[in-house]
């Protein structure tokens, strides 16, 4: 357990946070959620602000399970309950960002500068930042616009979607997931409710070929539009007729416009400074079916299907790594529960602390016994494979990169051995063959061939002293 070096600031995702009336009642968060009554009551009027409405975010859901409209049951117990128990944050530590989700990013961006700014007036104070699907989006927004940069020294992001989700249409298309929506007004009803907000729009996906029209679903002859143009949802027939015209055609042509704005935001580096991205930290799934691709008639343009790639279920893998899947720690869960695995602990533990565990040297002193029983110090390590994505019966590399001080160099060390895992049970064993020796360190390696089972994998090292250390990666057919 190590001690928390700086406050951490936990932003959940769209639907993480309580939301309230007036008079303090909750109308998101509980068992009743999905009910009519609090789904009509969620819908924003057109050219009203979040504050007009009355209503307001009133805390982090941590233990209920609820029917959500975009993403399943968040729940953020475990979360909390890594950076209490597995890392040692007190509660004066951590600092939970609620927000009322209905908005803007843009609005709850700024929001979020005024928070750090209200708990760390010091300006040279700060904070690291644990953020889980639209959190991400949000922290981001106030890291590029609002002066984040130079605040934050940590920046987790957890199943981000960087270039939207297409899972939106797949709610405009059938309702709930897993409640009848008639119990919720219809699909009518949800639908009003869902594009009042101006958050629904920036969660589009906003990468190209994402949309297209097409009666067959036929990815090469479809002809793909520009999801965030007025003129492409015009050819919506399933469209509320409110959104149509006067007010509601107003309030869709400025959501749109929004989105265009942070579309044009996230094209460009998430860090001004390129030497600083060692503060970024991405966790990622790929092995679960994802909506890609959506397909609408070219008559009405109704949702006709849709086409699946990589992802976690809810986010695609690339836009979960801002379209670079080569960085990130790779999770097996899905978009609701990826913050919660072992893979997300090590990540908040290592870049909390100030430790690189996989993708740098990991910086601790550890005394091992050589092979003639002597101590030898260990400052750093480094246990990587060469690909974290391949597929089946492709060949792999695990390396291994031990730095210390001069008698490491000179040590006749035990032998140090792999272990291949799938769902915690050992396929093989092997030792690690020793190559040339870089100045100040020792380096060793494994070529193996990929398992031909598709799913995920990982590699751990056994090494006398030093404590396990495990990487990931993931087989799937091209």
């Amino acid at each position: 357990m190590v001690a928390a070096e700086r406050p951490v600031v936990v932003i959940p995702g769209i639907e993480g946070s309580r939301l309230c009336n007036q008079s303090g009642a909750i109308l998101w968060g509980d068992r009743a959620s999905y009910t009519y009554d609090r789904i009509s009551a969620l819908r924003i009027p057109f050219g009203a602000t979040g504050k007009e409405s009355g209503i307001h975010s009133c805390g982090l859901i941590t233990n209920v399970n609820i029917i959500p409209l975009f993403y399943q049951s968040q729940v953020y117990s475990a979360l909390l309950t890594a950076l209490h128990d597995d890392i040692g944050y007190e509660d004066k530590d951590i600092i939970i960002y609620d927000y009322d989700w209905r908005l803007s990013n843009f609005e709850n961006a700024e929001k979020l500068r005024d928070l750090v700014v209200r708990r760390l007036p010091n300006p040279s104070d700060k904070v690291d930042i644990v953020a889980h699907s639209m959190g991400g989006v949000i922290a981001r927004i106030y890291i590029q616009m609002f002066g984040g940069e130079n605040r934050v020294q940590n920046f987790i992001m957890m199943g981000t979607p960087h270039l939207g989700s297409a899972k939106v249409f797949s709610e405009l298309k059938n309702g709930f997931d897993s409640w009848p929506n008639g119990l919720s007004g219809g699909l009518l009803e949800i639908q009003r409710t869902i594009l009042s907000f101006p958050s629904t729009y920036q969660l589009l996906p906003m990468y190209g070929q994402c949309c297209g029209f097409s009666e067959t679903v036929d990815p090469v002859h479809a002809t793909y539009e520009d999801i965030l143009s007025p003129g492409t949802w015009s050819r919506f027939n399933w469209l509320p007729d409110e959104f149509k015209s006067g007010k509601g055609q107003e309030f869709l042509s400025k959501s749109l416009d929004e989105a265009k704005r942070l579309k044009s935001l996230f094209a460009k580096p998430l860090l001004q400074d390129s030497h600083s991205n060692s503060k970024l930290h991405f966790v990622a799934n790929g092995f679960l079916n994802t909506w890609s691709r959506v397909f609408f008639h070219p008559k009405n343009g109704s949702i006709v299907g849709n086409t699946l790639s990589p992802g976690d279920g809810t986010v695609l893998l690339f836009s979960a790594t801002n379209g670079d899947p080569g960085l990130f720690q790779l999770s097996p869960l899905d978009h609701e529960h990826i913050f919660s695995g072992k893979e997300a602990v090590l990540v908040l533990k290592a870049s909390l602390a100030g430790i690189e565990w996989h993708k740098g040297p990991a910086g601790f002193d550890q005394q091992i016994k050589d092979a003639n029983g002597q101590d030898v110090t260990v400052t750093s390590a480094l246990f990587e494979l060469d690909h974290h994505f391949t597929s089946p019966a492709s060949p792999l590399v695990v390396t291994l990169n031990l730095n210390g001080a001069d008698d490491l160099q000179s040590a006749t060390l035990p032998t140090l051995r792999v272990e291949l895992l799938k769902d915690g049970a050992v396929l093989t064993s092997a030792p690690l063959v020793e190559g040339p020796r870089p100045v100040n360190g020792r380096s060793f390696r494994y070529n193996f061939t990929s398992p031909t089972e598709e799913g995920p994998y990982s590699m751990r090292l056994l090494a006398p002293g030093l404590p396990p250390i495990e990487t990931i990666f993931a087989v799937m057919k091209p």
